[in-house]
């Protein structure tokens, strides 16, 4: 585990020369403390917006300043044009000797891919940066692994790219396709007015230097740092809150409940939810994310742990741990971004089609809901830890002003001469939120991972 006499990487080691963005997103976490935890996660990243904001200047900080470069560093990228053809420009080469068409190595073994203007490039040639996306080429109709060995048979790989978006203003352009967005896992809108630049770091553009163009301000490679770094967040993932994983499965089981047809939201979502009198606050606005999200999530939470550990010092993986599910819930609206989950209706009416923004308030009233239930899921984790135990009823028990929960079933046991107390039953299903699944599946789980300890 990280500790200040271990530490391979410190804060100011991953410094951008160039781009600047601290805009505060929560938690005391900036927009380049969000690029640095993806950086070090292996977490893929798109920076979406309006041309001329910066996003090719962030991607070239990192390729060059991070990765050293594609000039012989640990990186390679290129523009995408009309054109293109990602493989031969950067994959394959010409044997004269041999006559034949054989991998770079060099291009295969880095660890960062990245393009710029992505949707420059029509659909067919975007395909090729899909595979990127889960850190694998094909060649000759074989299946070849990209990336740094990490060990384990484990490659670090991380895939960045830059698009821009608008009104339908840019010509030449293409669309994205949705699959290939739910490869690019981090979404920033760059000139989003929640996650542009401050006034000042604008100014502060505007007086420095003289051409609009990219800066390039030299090279330098953290690549083996930042692969000790992958290594333990991976070791993190492994002793992962368990209360973590319990709200990474409610942000996936808690929102497939569909009141209107008494099943899971599947095709009639959201057509179903237009003239249903049985919907509540949260359950027409988005469907569930799909397991890939969800781990790109629970990634990008443990990159950003790591970020708070340079940033404030070890202790702050303690922080994290006890507070797993505000950096969820804080990270979920930039995960989740793109990823065809939210009721485009809703998206377009009441939103005028700022995705981050409905997501943000999605966020926010999922982490109420969350909140409320917070202390009985603590209590149902430690009855599955310590008694092997699924709890479907607890106690209440009121005692100087606090609350103390207990198995209801052993209310019997307890002294409660003086004492108010009620019995609740609290993973009932709502009209917005399924909850059984706590008692159904998620409890029965941990029991069956301690009893194989």
């Amino acid at each position: 585990m990280l500790t200040q006499d271990k530490r391979v990487l410190t804060y100011k080691d991953l410094s951008f020369p160039t781009y600047k963005n601290s805009r505060e997103i929560g938690l005391n976490f900036t927009v380049k403390d969000l690029l640095r935890a993806a950086i070090l996660s292996g977490t893929n990243i798109l920076l979406t917006g309006e041309a001329g904001e910066g996003k090719s200047q962030a991607m070239y900080d990192i390729e060059s300043y991070f990765f050293g470069g594609s000039n012989g560093g640990n990186a390679i990228s290129t523009r995408a044009h009309p054109e293109i053809d990602l493989y031969n420009e950067l994959f394959k080469k010409l044997d004269l000797k041999e006559a034949n068409i054989k991998l770079v190595k060099e291009a295969v073994d880095v660890g960062f891919y990245g393009i710029d203007e992505l949707n420059r490039a029509p659909e067919v040639s975007q395909n090729q940066f899909f595979g990127l996306g889960d850190g694998i080429i094909e060649f000759k109709g074989k299946k070849y692994r990209i990336g740094k060995d990490v060990g384990d048979n484990i490659k670090y790989v991380l895939a960045m790219a830059t698009l821009n978006e608008g009104n339908g203003e840019y010509g030449s352009t293409f669309g994205v396709d949705k699959a290939l967005r739910d490869r690019m896992q981090l979404v920033i809108e760059s000139t989003h007015p929640d996650l542009r630049p401050y006034n000042e770091e604008e100014i502060e553009i505007l007086d420095s230097g003289r051409s609009p163009s990219v800066e390039f301000n030299g090279e330098r490679d953290l690549t083996t740092q930042i692969i000790s770094a992958y290594k333990e967040i991976i070791e993190m993932g492994e002793n992962y809150p368990v209360n973590g994983l319990a709200t990474l499965y409610f942000l996936k089981d808690s929102l497939r409940q569909c009141r209107q047809n008494n099943d899971e939201k599947y095709r009639g979502f959201p057509t179903d939810c237009q003239d249903c009198d049985k919907k509540g606050d949260l359950c027409y606005l988005v469907k569930p994310n799909s397991t890939r999200v969800l781990k790109a999530l629970k990634g990008l939470s443990l990159g950003l742990a790591y970020v708070g550990m340079l940033k404030e010092g070890p202790e702050y993986l303690q922080t994290f741990y006890d507070n797993v599910a505000d950096h969820l819930f804080l990270l979920y609206p930039f995960i989740a971004n793109g990823k065809n989950i939210v009721n485009p209706i809703v998206l377009h009416n009441d939103f005028r089609g700022d995705e981050f923004r409905m997501l943000k308030e999605v966020a926010d009233k999922l982490k109420e809901e969350h909140r409320k239930k917070e202390d009985y899921i603590l209590a149902s984790i430690y009855y599955a830890i310590k008694n092997r135990k699924t709890v479907q009823s607890f106690a209440v028990i009121e005692n100087g002003g606090k609350n103390k929960l207990i198995d209801a079933d052993e209310v019997n046991g307890v002294d409660t001469s003086g004492l108010r107390y009620e019995i609740v039953e609290p993973f009932k299903d709502t009209n917005d939120l399924r909850w059984e699944w706590m008692i159904s599946s998620f409890v029965p789980y941990i029991i069956k991972k301690q009893n194989l300890v």
